[in-house]
């Protein structure tokens, strides 16, 4: 159970990385919205145009990648250039908006601990 949606994006890095806040604190001033009845997240941040995405459709299966989120390697899919380039642009670094496999298993990256983890925040 949880928040619906919870956690099924992320925006990593050029090797597949979550960002966190300490490396790109603007994204704090990301803000997405959820409209149901339109199938829409629509994701807006100070200075940008709205970036709209479908609920339903995810990325094409060509697009998956591993990705680290928590110190845990997930299967996840990325989105075309133009929503990177969103994201690249207003948080001034390279990123990649990625979404989660809905069918994909989480599991620990080896030689990455909670420590490890706990030391980047």
């Amino acid at each position: 159970s949880g928040l619906l949606f919870d956690r099924e994006w992320a925006i990593v890095d050029s090797t597949g990385r979550a960002l966190r806040l300490k490396q790109a604190p603007s994204m704090c001033l990301i803000r997405p919205r959820i409209c149901l009845e339109t199938q829409r997240v629509w994701v807006s941040a100070p200075g940008m145009e709205d970036l709209s995405l479908s609920l339903s459709a995810m990325p094409p299966p060509e697009r998956s990648r591993s990705v680290s989120v928590c110190g845990e390697a997930c299967q996840a899919v990325a989105y075309e250039a133009a929503v990177s380039d969103w994201f690249t642009r207003y948080l001034g670094q390279p990123c990649t908006l990625v979404r989660s496999s809905p069918y994909a298993q989480r599991r620990a990256v080896r030689g990455v601990t909670d420590e490890d983890e706990k030391e980047e925040v």
